[in-house]
């Protein structure tokens, strides 16, 4: 009582009170929560705010000094970047800070110290330290990365007689997308060049961007159209490239559709329409000889409608039907058949969304294509798409994809066949540094020479700070059919350096 009462007629020093009175909160706990006099006297006396030193002097004009200023926050990186052409470190997807608020109220009821806290200068705890910062130009935000790697392959042409050697790559990466309140504009870019030490080898250059503009309607609907563009080469093991060709011609696909969605209710409704147009470049045959392929230029029409019904917050079944039209710039292609077809597809699934745990769907179906020419057999089958993404503990991705695709022919009279490809990829941040990611996938060919691809994969980042990585990757592929010549593999290496923004 004494003490109290020295405290409140004001002889207790004053350095003596802050002393006193930052024992007590050092200790944890809130003040009021004392009943022993000094924290009763403390408490009817001012408020003492402890960390951030103030001098008897009025300096509030350099408070700033002190970083009692607000801070500025982060930019996260776009989500919606495309992931082709782009490394396993590049796919690993956007990663932005975690900024916590104000300590909780329940470090004062528990034996947790609370994290500090003031008034202008908050705490701010980042589960991603490394993840891009991005930048802003107008009212969007923007990410962009270059990496550049050097590796080995086995197999650089990827075809039976394949020589090994040296190689550079560089792939880069860049995604805008608006900041606005309402509707959103989106674009992104991705393109890698592969460049082998050799000079009688060949480069492997590929490009995509494409942009996408959401309008939110009234009443829950929204609006969506998308353009884009792709650059690539064929393979030497595709079906329609030109037979001895010795260099792999490029194939030009570009187009965009137009959707119309309402997602906001139980009954969820989606009609797209969509246009494709592929070009094929010509074909090298050696001796100065070129073969034309423009017998293949195609222009693909497709109008799509779904329909699902959320039977519950976790489980959306829904039916999606597809009719679309295939027209080829010439009518009869180079051995006299006409390939414009006529494509139906149905198939059935169920959407999933357990939150952080499990998203994604699952489908099966059947198509058929009709083509006009009558020495054409319809092409048709069952088809089995999914794309799945699991998190089975914290810092853990792994997603499961499968697709069925149409594949053209221009062999005399064989209509093509269907391509059937399954896969899992998986994600693991070690630590705030080290992340590694995985792949193996199979695909499957149900041609007359009955292609199987088998391929694995494995890479890494270590990042050095927030803009700079070192990356790593090694991966191999298997191809067979039932003609044993035809066969190869493909063992490649790389190592390289990602920088981020």
């Amino acid at each position: 009582m004494w003490f109290r009462h020295e405290w409140m007629n004001g002889k207790i020093p004053s350095h003596v009170k802050y002393f006193m009175a930052t024992l007590i909160i050092s200790a944890g706990g809130t003040l009021n929560t004392f009943n022993s006099p000094l924290a009763q006297a403390v408490s009817n006396s001012e408020p003492i705010q402890t960390g951030v030193f103030r001098s008897t002097i009025d300096d509030s004009e350099d408070d700033d000094e002190f970083g009692t200023q607000e801070a500025e926050p982060q930019l996260r990186e776009p989500v919606g970047l495309s992931d082709q052409n782009t490394t396993p470190a590049a796919r690993a997807g956007a990663r932005g800070p975690v900024i916590y608020g104000a300590a909780d109220n329940e470090s004062a009821r528990s034996n947790v110290a609370a994290a500090p806290n003031q008034t202008g200068n908050d705490s701010t705890y980042e589960e991603e330290p490394f993840a891009p910062t991005g930048f802003r130009l107008g009212t969007f935000n923007g990410s962009a990365s270059l990496e550049q790697a050097i590796g080995h392959s086995s197999n650089l042409r990827g075809a039976p007689d394949g020589n090994s050697g040296a190689f550079t790559q560089t792939d880069v990466a860049l995604g805008l997308i608006s900041d606005w309140s309402r509707h959103q504009l989106r674009s992104s870019l991705t393109g890698s060049y592969l460049k082998p030490f050799d000079k009688n080898e060949l480069e492997e250059p590929n490009l995509y961007a494409d942009v996408a503009l959401r309008l939110d309607l009234a009443d829950g609907y929204t609006a969506t159209s998308t353009a884009y563009y792709n650059y690539a080469t064929q393979s030497f093991t595709s079906d329609t490239i030109v037979p001895g060709a010795i260099d792999t011609p490029a194939i030009e696909t570009y187009g965009g559709n137009l959707e119309l969605q309402r997602a906001d209710r139980k009954l969820q409704l989606t009609l797209r329409g969509s246009l494709d147009r592929t070009v094929y470049g010509d074909a090298d045959l050696g001796g100065g000889v070129v073969q034309s392929q423009s017998d293949q230029n195609n222009n693909l029409y497709q109008l799509t409608a779904r329909a699902g019904y959320e039977t519950s917050p976790a489980f959306t079944p829904f039916i999606e039907g597809t009719l679309g039209w295939q027209v080829h710039d010439e009518a009869i292609d180079r051995n006299g058949n006409r390939r414009d077809s006529e494509i139906v597809e149905l198939r059935g699934g169920v959407e999933i969304d357990l939150g952080e745990k499990l998203t994604g769907e699952f489908s099966a179906g059947y198509v058929t294509e009709e083509f006009d020419d009558p020495l054409l057999a319809s092409l048709e089958g069952v088809t089995l798409d999914a794309e799945l993404e699991w998190s089975p503990e914290r810092d853990t991705i792994i997603r499961f994809i499968a697709g069925t695709d149409l594949n053209g022919s221009i062999s005399a009279n064989e209509n093509g066949s269907l391509i059937y490809n399954a896969g899992v990829e998986f994600e693991r941040q070690i630590n705030s540094r080290l992340g590694i990611n995985g792949f193996a996938t199979y695909t499957y060919n149900d041609n007359i020479d009955q292609d199987t691809t088998w391929e694995f994969g494995i890479g890494g980042e270590y990042w050095l700070n927030r803009h700079m990585a070192i990356t790593s990757d090694l991966e191999y592929l298997v191809f067979e059919n039932n003609i044993p010549a035809d066969g190869f593999d493909e063992l490649s290496a790389r190592m390289g350096i990602l920088l981020q923004r």
